[in-house]
């Protein structure tokens, strides 16, 4: 048996999402599709295996809204942490991707091979792996029992993956991004971390197409 599990849960669907903006660290809280997704999470079978010990979450609205269901439901308090929020976007937050392709034409080439960037002069990959690699390993060191649900974004959950893989740096970037409200599940048996689920959606179904952007 597992001694310890870790979920990685991405926020419900927003406006934003639904039009293909860039959100970084701010834009609105969930849409009508997002709460219903937010509402389905506790359903996961992962969650139902048992009783979750702990809840983390990122601090902007779009997640603070996608936990309420769950902290509600399991009478939960969440722990609130910063290094969980999404990569700083800079000038790009509330642009599409082709109107970020019109002002920046060398940004996403540049990112496609690999550069390190500043996505609209906020924060680069590197520099978000580096704020949540601490806050992750936090939670999964060899102290941690039970069960751990953190509610994110797609970029932190990418960058959780790669330290939990033990990726390259830059290993992020060949992952794809999790869908709103998709579940990323990792077991430790012994010191070892093995992944159980990733971009787990079953519980959302019927509820639509999934948005993958971030």
């Amino acid at each position: 048996m597992p001694s310890a599990r870790l979920l990685l849960i991405r926020h419900g669907q927003t406006s934003w999402n639904a039009t293909g903006r860039w959100q970084g660290q701010g834009g609105p809280g969930l849409d009508e599709l997002g709460h219903a997704q937010a509402r389905r999470v506790i359903a996961h079978p992962l969650l139902r295996q048992d009783g979750p010990c702990r809840i983390v979450r990122s601090d902007l609205l779009r997640v603070a809204e996608t936990a309420r269901y769950t902290e509600q439901h399991l009478g939960i308090e969440p722990h609130i942490d910063a290094r969980w929020r999404e990569i700083d976007v800079g000038t790009w937050m509330g642009l599409t991707h082709e109107e970020v392709s019109r002002e920046s034409p060398s940004a996403y080439p540049e990112l496609r091979a690999g550069k390190e960037i500043k996505l609209g002069g906020g924060e680069s990959y590197r520099e978000l792996r580096e704020r949540v690699a601490p806050a992750l390993w936090e939670l999964a060191d060899g102290t941690t029992v039970g069960t751990v649900l953190v509610f994110t974004h797609g970029g932190p959950v990418r960058a959780a993956v790669s330290q939990l893989l033990e990726l390259p740096p830059g290993g992020e970037q060949s992952i794809g991004g999790p869908a709103n409200c998709a579940l990323t599940g990792f077991e430790r048996t012994g010191e070892r971390w093995r992944m159980v689920a990733y971009n787990a959606t079953e519980h959302l179904d019927g509820l639509g197409p999934l948005n993958v952007r971030s």
